[in-house]
């Protein structure tokens, strides 16, 4: 069934405005914590951690993240898609300066958890909107949505270089970064209101709603492609900038450039997915990803200069771009399923990913090298191709209607 642009009020936006609101909040979201990870190093010897220390800390956002991540699909019809994701952002970017500004370990892992614990609600927030602005354009932009997630991600990340080349302490950094992106979400809660919908079966589609284990048994295949796109970011988020220092001997500005490089291919990954996605399918693009993953993490392993490093986080983030954005969408369009309930559970599995990839790096790190490490990535991109061949047959991934 062709999707019908719905009518809007004259409180609320316009289509047009609607998707730069959305666009506003989806870029926003990935500056914030973008600013942050350059200067990981310079948290990690501030408070001397080993590589398995410092994987255990940085875990503490995904953890945060797994514990809330359940239940983003209930908030999202409680308060409504674009408000959660707006008054979260705010609780994001405090948590985000308390935890750079700290003098204590104890701290720093308390504002990263409390961030974690934020960051999935908004996510969902703001993807189920996305999915709600598509629906009144009438066609898909879920993938440009993320790549503009992906540009914030990467402004964040040349903010963040820039500063560490600079020297200056990462607390007054996100301070003024929380204070900046603060008010972009706000601006972008009012371009984007449309009126808040409870999603129902469409005719001659009525389904009973499934248990909480048949509804994840329902999203678990495509949420395996997430949690392949998320292991990949993880790596880019946390080891990227140590990788390029450690490994290579990079300049920590330089190193920098490592995550800033695997972000700015998502990116270029995410703006031409609606087009190839349309034209060769899900599961193709899918496919093609996965093979992009293993080849970045293998460029990465055996790199000898910070150059080639760079081409192999490239590698990766172009890789990842799409499964993320791929999962949401089919994880909507499920039967059955209550409104957002499809995006909150991928996003729920999705976490584990994050929460298991850094402290397994670390100890591997620790044990046989960072180069090691890499072999996680590989994995992912492996598990990807293999789950993707058998979601390319259209009954796999239900299309919208």
């Amino acid at each position: 069934m062709t999707r019908q642009p719905h009518t809007l009020g004259p409180m609320v936006a316009t289509p047009s405005r609607a998707r730069l609101g959305i666009s506003l909040q989806f870029f926003t979201n990935g500056s914030l914590l973008g600013t942050l990870l350059p200067h990981y190093p310079q948290i990690k010897d501030a408070f001397e951690l080993s590589n398995a220390v410092f994987g255990l800390l940085v875990v503490a956002f995904a953890v945060g993240s797994l514990l809330t991540a359940a239940f983003a699909g209930k908030v999202v019809r409680r308060f409504g898609a674009m408000s959660t994701a707006t008054v979260l952002t705010l609780v994001l970017a405090a948590a985000l300066a308390v935890a750079a500004s700290s003098p204590w370990l104890w701290l720093l892992f308390l504002g990263l958890f409390l961030a974690g614990c934020c960051d999935p609600v908004l996510d969902a927030g703001q993807n189920v909107h996305g999915l709600r602005v598509e629906q009144v354009l009438g066609r898909s932009v879920i993938n440009s949505l993320h790549a503009t997630w992906s540009l914030g991600a990467v402004t964040g990340g040349l903010v963040g270089a820039w500063t560490v080349g600079l020297g200056l302490h990462v607390g007054p950094v996100m301070v003024v970064s929380g204070l900046v992106w603060s008010g972009v979400a706000v601006l972008a809660w009012w371009l984007a209101r449309l009126p808040e919908v409870e999603e129902r079966p469409a005719a001659g589609r009525q389904h009973p709603r499934p248990t909480r284990v048949r509804a994840l048994l329902l999203v678990a295949p495509v949420a395996v492609l997430a949690v392949a796109g998320t292991l990949v970011e993880e790596v880019g988020n946390s080891w990227a900038t140590l990788y390029a220092r450690d490994v290579t001997g990079a300049a920590p500005g330089v190193a920098g450039l490592a995550y800033v490089t695997a972000y700015a291919a998502q990116f270029v990954g995410r703006i031409t997915g609606d087009r190839l996605t349309d034209r060769f399918g899900r599961g193709e693009v899918a496919v093609a990803g996965g093979v992009l993953i293993a080849a970045g993490g293998l460029v990465v392993m055996v790199a000898p200069t910070v150059l080639v490093v760079l081409g192999g986080f490239a590698l990766l983030g172009l890789g990842c771009a799409t499964l993320v954005p791929a999962a949401f969408a089919a994880a909507h369009e499920l039967p059955g399923l209550a409104y957002g309930t499809g995006v909150a559970l991928v996003g729920w599995l999705m976490r584990g990913g994050f929460v298991l990839t850094s402290p397994v790096l670390g100890v591997v790190a620790d044990r046989w090298g960072l180069r090691a490490g890499m072999a996680l990535p590989l994995l992912a991109g492996l598990v990807a191709v293999a789950v993707a061949l058998r979601l390319r047959r259209p009954a796999s991934v239900p299309e919208p209607a």
